[in-house]
């Protein structure tokens, strides 16, 4: 079973998104953790802020499988892909580590480039693992979020 590392994002309704994305999530994977909540300014448009975490989870499922079931739970959650890239969304979800016998297997670019992923995916990921990799670890702009 490989380890996936995804990247979880929502600027409308956000805590509702991402907690309904997480259960999701626990139907398709073994949750193995859960970073923090951050919020973030929106990158690339004006729009409200983000909310970001990232989740592991194990899975018996291929990438281009794992990636087809994260667009289900994206369209269930009513995803509109007709916007630009940079625009509100109510939930984003990516792959941005697969991982399988301490061997990484694919890492995204988004975890050196932006801090919203780099800081919630080494929360969680180990040590040993973390320290193969560059992760932005700029913590300005961003403030960690309590969902009690």
């Amino acid at each position: 079973m490989k380890s996936f590392f995804l990247s979880l994002g929502s600027n409308i309704d956000p805590i509702s998104n991402l907690n309904s994305a997480i259960n999701h999530l626990k139907n398709i994977g073994i949750e193995i953790s859960c970073s923090n909540f951050y919020k973030s300014p929106s990158k690339g448009f004006e729009g409200e802020d983000f909310i970001n975490c990232a989740l592991g989870i194990k899975s018996k499922l291929d990438f281009d499988d794992l990636n087809k079931e994260l667009k289900k739970i994206e369209n269930l959650l009513k995803r509109d892909r007709s916007q630009p890239k940079f625009s509100s969304r109510t939930i984003d979800i990516d792959i941005i580590l697969v991982v399988a016998d301490d061997d990484i297997q694919f890492v995204s670019d988004e975890l050196e480039k932006y801090n919203f992923v780099g800081i919630p995916i080494n929360e969680i990921i180990s040590p040993h693992i973390s320290d193969k990799l560059s992760i932005n670890q700029d913590d300005s702009n961003l403030e960690k979020v309590t969902t009690d």
